[in-house]
């Protein structure tokens, strides 16, 4: 029978050590006796180190002891059964698989079939089936948890996913192809058979828990295994409750569900379970009680990281311990209490923690502090490690001053293949296979080859300018262009299109880009990029770019083998490799074992290095945000858990085992732990992390280091460069530049200024300052684009919708960022206003469209009204915008309000056309308007319309906002607030021509806020309440003063309209404020038309002047406007100022439009 024992402790306890010494004393009692030590597969090669480094290990060899992971310990399993090692699909191949299913088979899909075929889709689909098969969960179960869903989407997302995930089992079958899960089953089946097991000790460390297929391996390894010592994380005295089911909340949660697990498993085997062992009350060196009070192993050399142990585990104690067993030192640090017991009572040794004002400080810090471990106190860069929260986030900064600091860095990330130089230029050439010879792709594949030369880069713009001018198409016209001096990369690129004409199987289009290739590799020029990525001090990109090469030659082999047979188009083949190149990574190689360690929290493995930089402690980055979007949201994986189908931990779930990560992290240095946080990040919050301001609870007497407040040291020209065009600037301004010559002087007293009269002393030095001068006093001055690029840019006719022209009135160069280069804003998973707007436009127009169709009007709606109510927000919820709705507790909110809201808006817009006798006439109404200079296209929300006895026709529009808007002839004037009138003038010329016998007049133009306004409750009556909740949500806008239409709008009006804004008195309505006779309105219409036409021709003319206009005091168009770190606009500096919109008397407006309008219909 076999025995199974726990090993506990708190990092720095010596769980490793203890279970070296274990393996290497009984290795050396029974050299025939097999000692498998088991870790993660990113460890195995450090743990091999160290146990053959080893004090104990006097032969300095490991015989009878095997470093293992779970995979290699399968192929172990292999090997000694002499079954051949099945090869299993990678990623890449799992998602090809996947693509080619979807491809065949997405019409059998309800929920995912728009999506089915997008790269983005297809990864997502791919980890979400990867995940069923780790935590075994079948297509069935999927279905039976479908079956008692209660949500329709719930429902059709399981139901689809599980249709994919049995196809593509099926074509696994089909074709004798496994996954590594499946290879994780064939190896669990060889270690049946494997007699090399029989009697041998296993040891697991290094890991914090343990996946199913990994548990289903263990339960093998327990029935043939002599001995079984498992090591994991804890650091509480009380350890006799593991084991019995403690809160996930715990910080040790995955040390407890492991233990379950494996007690479970070991109870049902008839395994012998010992006495776990704590390490946190036994010397992990001799054997012997550690004092009450000693240090651990770790912190001999930097005791105060012990309080952080014991201060990170004050919730622990308490959980798993009675009172009497508390100590009086270990208050709880959860975050709703203030840890205020067992602080260290003085200043911590080898602790730090610094402040700087952004990444580029923090690092250059860090890096000089890097320098100096290294030159003072004689470490080796292999003893220092830098942890950082975003990798990606702090690479160029690391580069750069490693670079400058003359450190060698490893920084620990995976180079994609997709943005290689070689795959650029083979994606350059797949895009003219796809799409043709066009002039943008044929030239992007002739500049994706770096390192031409400038006489080779002139030829090439030479020839795109000679293409254009001729208007070359197609290939022989393409080909023309070499006729006197071939392009060796033109004639690789015209035989790769010639192999691909026609319908080919994957197989030969591979064949043929791999002939392409063989071609290009005399041409990529991979010397040249290698040196220049050495002399940027990035030795290890260096080396891998090269392997790259290599790389991609062996993925073109594995897709051919892989898939060969299956038919593709050229667009087919162009994703296929897109696809491919994404998710193969090329794992870099440490050019020189003596390099610092750059790594993230949880991939990394730091082998606890002497001093230890945990760099980005700033609010926006710790705690680190949720991971990647998954299929299935939060609320579907809970009721998966509840259906016994569990999978990944949930989003709340991360939070404490991410804390769990930083615990870790905090314990790993021996001598020196560096703590430093940003005050700024791009598109984040400010400030410290609360998790370490918590921390630093512990250590009242350590205080922050504040970079931004000293003298920064020069080290080079360019640092002192970067500093001055940070300075110079601010010191630049009107305000300063034109004050008195007694107010100006102090500034040349200044830091900047003392560097700047240093560096102009030098003559080396002089003409990038002056480049640097220059751009510092640059002045806006008005220049359009040529007629020619402004054609090239925008066409012959203005295309799009108002909102185009409303952004030109506020700004050119925003319009020209956006409508003539195309710059957008980058998408985040987050719900917008814009995304809330959609939503109730949704739910509106579902409503009235039920109404509609109904004929429900009045006491009869009443009657209805809540069953059309849920009928609308079932329609809404069906949409694919509702998905977010369904992710994390904020949205969560978002959706209780969104349902609230909706209540209280169909109930105003339903009462404010009931209350007249206009019916609706048309729910998002498609126009279309054309002339000479202009395309339109636009959508009105609401039409009604109301027909008299005399064939008097009346229109009016209405447009839903999500913000407050009101109705201004100012800001109509100006350009701004176009849309609506436009609008109403194209409906009312349409609906001319449709009914000729009609007499058309505008009744109003109107803008509702879809919102709940809140109402304070004074004691009124329901009755009374309701008419506050209608009058707080009338309609702004433009009403027809006719009195006959107002009342047709609004029957029972009496003083204050309930649904108006008008206002009756003695019968009649007063013409000021939103009503307006209707020649004015016929003139505003006009001057309307007037405006676009003007609008289309400044566009057409090349106007693009950085000029914003201000609307309002505390508002501009600066304000939400994402370009401004393009366009430098400041209105301190010469040339820069904002537009007055002009505020004008009402009736001068509208007098002028009825002049203009007059005088035109004469």
């Amino acid at each position: 029978m076999s025995k199974l024992q726990i090993i506990l402790g708190a990092g720095g306890s010596g769980k490793t050590e203890y279970l070296i010494r274990k393996a290497l004393q009984e290795a050396g009692k029974d050299y025939h006796r097999q000692i498998y030590y088991l870790v993660p597969e990113q460890d195995t090669l450090a743990m091999q180190k160290r146990i053959v480094s080893h004090i104990e290990n006097q032969g300095k060899g490991i015989l009878n002891v095997d470093v293992l992971s779970f995979q290699r310990l399968y192929y172990r399993a292999f090997e000694n059964t002499n079954q051949k090692s099945p090869l299993s699909l990678d990623e890449m191949g799992k998602m090809m698989i996947l693509r080619l299913i979807l491809g065949k088979k997405k019409k059998q899909l309800s929920y995912y079939q728009r999506e089915a075929e997008s790269l983005s889709f297809v990864e997502e689909c791919k980890s979400q089936i990867s995940e069923c098969m780790q935590y075994k969960v079948s297509p069935e179960d999927l279905r039976k948890c479908a079956e008692k869903s209660k949500r329709s989407i719930t429902r059709a997302k399981f139901l689809d996913l599980a249709y994919i995930y049995e196809e593509f089992l099926l074509y696994l079958s089909r074709t004798g192809r496994i996954t590594e899960e499946g290879l994780a089953d064939q190896g669990i089946s060889a270690l049946w058979k494997d007699n090399t097991l029989k009697d041998s000790i296993l040891i697991f460390d290094g890991f914090t828990g343990f996946t199913p297929i990994q548990l289903l391996c263990i339960e093998v390894l327990m029935e043939k295994a002599g001995e079984l010592y498992f090591s994991l994380e804890f650091s509480g005295k009380n350890i006799s409750a593991l084991g019995n089911g403690k809160k996930r909340e715990s910080l040790f949660y995955l040390t407890e569900e492991a233990i379950k697990e494996l007690y479970h498993r070991g109870e049902k085997l008839g395994v012998e379970i010992l006495s776990p062992l704590s390490l946190n009350e036994i010397d992990s060196r001799t054997g012997e009680a550690r004092p009450e009070g000693a240090l651990l192993p770790r912190f001999e050399k930097i005791p105060a990281l012990q309080t952080l142990v014991e201060g990170f585990l004050q919730g622990e104690n308490k959980e798993s311990g009675t009172k009497e067993e508390q100590s009086p030192k270990t208050e709880s640090m959860d975050k709703s209490k203030p840890y205020t017991g067992g602080v260290y009572p003085s200043l911590p040794h080898g602790i730090s923690v610094i402040e700087a004002a952004n990444i580029s400080r923090e690092v250059e810090e860090a890096c000089s502090h890097i320098r100096y471990l290294v030159e003072e106190r004689g470490y080796r860069y292999q003893e220092i490690g830098v942890v950082l929260p975003d990798v990606e986030l702090y690479r160029d900064a690391f580069f750069q001053q490693g670079r400058k600091f003359a450190i060698p860095l490893f920084l620990e990330e995976d180079i994609k293949l997709f943005d290689s130089p070689f795959s650029k230029v083979l994606r350059s050439a797949l895009e003219v296979m796809e799409k043709g010879l066009l002039y943008d792709s044929f030239f992007r594949y002739l500049r994706a080859f770096p390192y031409r030369g400038m006489e080779e880069e002139d030829r090439i713009d030479a020839l795109e300018n000679e293409a254009r001018a001729k208007g070359l198409k197609g290939k022989s016209a393409f080909r023309s262009l070499f006729q006197e001096e071939s392009l060796l990369e033109a004639e690789a690129l015209f035989s790769l299109l010639e192999e691909n004409e026609g319908s080919h199987s994957l197989k030969e289009r591979i064949e043929s880009l791999e002939s392409f290739t063989e071609k290009l590799m005399a041409l990529f020029q991979l010397e040249e990029e290698a040196i220049f990525l050495k002399n940027e001090g990035m030795d290890s990109l260096s080396q891998s770019l090269e392997r790259s090469v290599s790389q991609i030659q062996l993925l073109l082999s594995k897709m051919k083998e892989g898939l060969g047979e299956i038919p593709v188009n050229k667009k087919e083949f162009s994703a296929f490799f897109d696809m491919a190149l994404s998710l193969e990574k090329l794992r870099q190689i440490p050019a020189t074992n003596d390099q610092v360690l750059v790594g993230d929290l949880t991939r990394s493995r730091f082998h606890n290095p002497k001093a230890f930089l945990f760099l980005g402690f700033n609010a926006g980055l710790i705690p680190l945000p949720p991971k990647k979007k998954s299929l299935f949201t939060e609320e579907e994986k809970s009721f998966l858990r509840q259906e016994h189908c569990t999978l990944s931990p949930l989003a709340w779930e991360e939070s404490y085992i991410q804390e769990f990560y930083l615990y870790h992290a905090f314990l790993s240095p021996k001598e020196e732990l560096y703590l430093s946080y940003p005050l700024r990040i791009p598109k984040g919050r400010g400030g410290i992390s609360p998790i370490l301001q918590e921390a630093l609870r512990l250590f009242p007497k350590l205080k922050i280091r504040k970079l931004e407040r000293e003298i920064q040291e020069m080290q080079s020209f360019s640092q002192a460069k970067d500093s001055l065009s940070k300075e110079l600037p601010k010191l630049c301004k009107k305000e300063v530049l034109f004050r008195s010559e007694e107010e100006v002087l102090p500034y040349f007293h200044l830091e900047s200024f003392q560097l700047l009269h240093s560096l102009w002393q030098k003559e080396e030095y002089k003409k990038d300052l002056e480049k640097l001068l220059e751009a510092i006093f640059w002045e806006n001055r008005h220049l359009p684009l040529s007629k020619e690029l402004s054609k090239g840019l925008y066409g012959e006719k203005i295309r799009g919708s108002v909102s185009r022209l409303e952004g030109l009135n506020r700004c050119a160069f925003f319009h020209f960022l956006r409508y003539g280069l195309h710059l957008q804003e980058r998408k985040e998973a987050e719900i917008q206003a814009f995304d809330l707007g959609n939503l109730y436009h949704k739910l509106v127009e579902s409503f009235f469209k039920k109404l509609k169709e109904e004929k429900l009007k009045g006491e009869v709606l009443s009657e209805h009204f809540q069953e059309y109510l849920n009928f609308a927000i079932a329609e809404s919820e069906q949409d694919p915008e509702f998905a977010p709705f369904l992710e994390g507790g904020r949205n969560q909110y978002f959706l209780h309000k969104f349902k609230e809201n909706a209540k209280t808006i169909l109930w105003v817009l339903e009462r404010q056309l009931s209350g007249g006798d206009f019916q609706v006439e048309a729910l998002e109404r498609d126009f279309h308007y054309e002339s000479d200079t202009l395309s339109f296209r636009g959508r009105v929300d609401r039409v009604d319309s109301y027909l008299d006895e005399e064939k008097n026709y009346y229109l009016k529009v209405l447009d839903y906002k999500s913000g407050n808007t009101d109705f201004s002839l100012d800001l109509l004037k100006a350009g701004l607030q176009i849309q609506l009138p436009l609008y109403l003038s194209i409906l009312l010329e349409e609906e001319r021509k449709r009914h000729p016998d009609y007499k058309l007049h505008p009744a109003g133009l109107f803008y509702f806020t879809m919102d709940n306004p809140s109402l304070s409750f004074k004691g009124q009556t329901e009755e009374e309440l309701f008419q506050e909740k209608l009058k707080a949500s009338r309609p702004k806008g433009l009403i027809n003063g006719d009195k006959d239409i107002i009342f047709r709008m609004d029957r029972e009006l009496k003083g204050d309209s309930l649904l108006l804004p008008v206002k009756e008195k003695n019968g009649t309505v007063e013409e000021k404020g939103s009503v307006a006779k209707e020649e004015k309105i016929l003139a505003m219409l006009s001057y309307v038309r007037e405006r676009v036409e003007e609008d289309c021709k400044r566009i057409l003319e090349g106007e693009k002047d950085i000029s914003p206009i201000r609307e309002s005091l505390d508002k501009t168009a600066c304000t939400y406007c994402p370009y401004h770190s393009i366009c430098g606009f400041d209105p301190d500096l010469p040339g820069f100022s904002y537009r007055s919109m002009g505020k004008g008397e009402e009736e001068a407006i509208w007098e002028e439009w009825v002049e203009k309008y007059k005088k035109k219909e004469s």
